[in-house]
């Protein structure tokens, strides 16, 4: 599946809205008082930019990892060979 620049705005677009309901959330809904500082207005923006960013490659790498068989051709000599998975913390 090859997303398009269409899908791409979508998704900017959808992490806008969930901007808003962050800011809310961190600021209530008049937003940042004057007693707030740019640093810390963007302590908020990494923390949720982290936040979507790590929720997004669980969910996807969670996903993808559902579809694998038990075996699954080899990149480098193309035989079916078995799996081995290993958790790993994100």
């Amino acid at each position: 599946m090859q997303l398009t620049n269409q899908d791409f705005g979508k998704i900017k677009n959808l992490a806008r809205k969930w901007g808003k309901i962050i800011s809310e959330e961190a600021f209530g809904p008049e937003g940042p008082g004057l007693d707030v500082s740019f640093t810390e207005m963007e302590n908020v923006w990494v923390a949720a930019a982290e936040g979507l960013t790590e929720g997004v490659a669980c969910a996807a790498l969670s996903q993808q990892a559902e579809n694998l068989q038990t075996e699954q051709a080899c990149p480098q000599c193309g035989q079916a060979c078995e799996l081995d998975s290993q958790e790993r913390t994100m």
